[in-house]
C-alpha cells in the first residue's frame, strides 16, 4: 500500500513538472493529530485536484475555488469546496483492513503571491464505509509552496 501511495504521489509531481512546472503546490498538512504530505495540481478555471498522503491513508479531492472573497495585489483569500474520496488502512487481528470514504472538503486559503506560498484551513465532512460505517467531520491545517 505504501509503495502504491508513494508512486501515485511521484507520478502527480513529475507529471506536473514535465508539463511546464506550473500549477502545482506541495507541502505539509496536519489533520486529526497526523502530519502528512499534500500536493495540489491546478486544472485551470478555478479548479484543482488535491492529494494528501498520511502514514495509513490517502485522500484525493476535486476542488473548486472562489477567489472573490478577499483579493489585493499581495494576497488572496479564496473559499474552496469540492468532493473526493479516501482510503485508510489499519491492522485488525493481524490482517490489514481497508476503509473507503466519501469526503466533502470546504475551506479557505491564504496566498502570498510574491513568495508562492499558500496556507489553508479546511473542514471535511466524511462518510466512511466498512464494517462500522460512520459519519465524521475533520479539520485540517496546511501549507504549500507553488511551483
Amino acid at each position: 500500500m505504501k509503495k502504491l501511495i508513494v508512486t501515485s504521489l511521484l507520478i502527480v509531481a513529475v507529471g506536473s513538472v514535465s508539463a511546464g512546472g506550473l500549477g502545482i503546490g506541495a507541502g505539509l498538512i496536519f489533520s486529526d493529530s497526523h502530519l502528512g504530505l499534500t500536493v495540489e495540481k491546478s486544472l485551470g478555471h478555478h479548479k484543482s485536484v488535491g492529494l494528501a498522503l498520511f502514514e495509513n491513508s490517502l485522500h484525493l479531492d476535486y476542488v473548486m475555488h472562489n477567489d472573490h472573497l478577499l483579493h489585493t495585489d499581495s494576497f488572496t483569500i479564496p473559499v474552496f469546496y469540492g468532493v473526493g474520496g479516501g482510503v485508510h488502512s489499519s491492522e485488525h487481528h493481524g490482517e490489514t483492513e481497508y476503509h473507503f470514504a466519501l469526503r466533502i472538503p470546504v475551506g479557505a486559503a491564504y496566498y502570498v503571491m510574491d513568495h508562492h506560498l499558500e496556507g489553508f484551513l479546511e473542514t471535511v465532512p466524511t462518510l466512511t464505509f466498512g464494517d462500522d460505517t460512520h459519519f465524521d467531520v475533520g479539520v485540517s491545517l496546511g501549507a504549500r509552496y507553488h511551483f
